[in-house]
């Protein structure tokens, strides 16, 4: 049976997917009052959220100012990018033998909406998109701890994403992403480790390159 959210986890996840789609950016104030108000809660799971947030690196929290969303930092966003490189293709050799066609189809629909999104310069939908495609294997490895650590390392890399939705130029850089897509979904069909290993770690190392560029 699947494990409830509590409202202070669902806040944390609200306050990321703002962050990922570019609504919150790096350097911005962030009031607990301002989330009481969209969200229409009590105070302490806002709170709880706040503190969560500031101990996975996500906020700074600064004497008599409050928080303040983690400006963006190259140099730490490609140690977080190679990290979960190398956890992503682990990920992906645990799932390799669990995809079914279906998988398949639905990486296959998130390569083809992402490629839409990326033609409507809509970087909120893409980096959503880019998120489900990869949870489709990641949910088939098998692993809870390592899904939650992946996700843990990605909460940081959600800096970087906002920081590009600000950047000029983007639509050619997810483009070339989201050829790799493409290559990754057609080693798993294959079942191609070594290769799959190798695309997974270049994957995310290239997103690096291609965001700092």
């Amino acid at each position: 049976m699947r494990k409830l959210k509590t409202i202070s986890e669902q806040v944390y996840d609200y306050i990321i997917e703002k962050l990922t789609n570019g609504e919150f950016i790096p350097g911005q104030k962030l009031t607990e009052a301002d989330i009481l108000k969209e969200l229409d809660i009590s105070r302490t799971p806002v709170r709880d959220a706040f503190l969560q947030l500031a101990s996975d690196g996500v906020l700074v929290s600064v004497p008599r100012k409050g928080y303040f969303i983690k400006e963006y930092n190259e140099e730490t966003a490609l140690e977080d990018w190679q990290i979960i490189g190398r956890l992503d293709s682990y990920a992906a050799e645990l799932a390799l033998d669990n995809l079914t066609e279906d998988d398949y189809d639905s990486m296959q629909r998130c390569i083809d909406d992402m490629s839409a999104a990326i033609d409507n310069n809509d970087i909120a939908a893409y980096n959503s998109l880019q998120h489900q495609f990869h949870d489709i294997y990641l949910n088939k490895c098998g692993n809870k701890r390592l899904i939650e650590l992946i996700h843990s390392v990605l909460h940081g890399v959600s800096r970087a994403s906002a920081f590009l939705s600000l950047m000029e130029g983007v639509q050619e850089s997810t483009k070339k992403i989201n050829e790799s897509h493409k290559l990754l979904l057609k080693l798993f069909k294959e079942k191609d480790l070594p290769a799959l290993t190798d695309a997974i770690i270049d994957h995310w190392t290239t997103s690096s390159y291609e965001i700092n560029d």
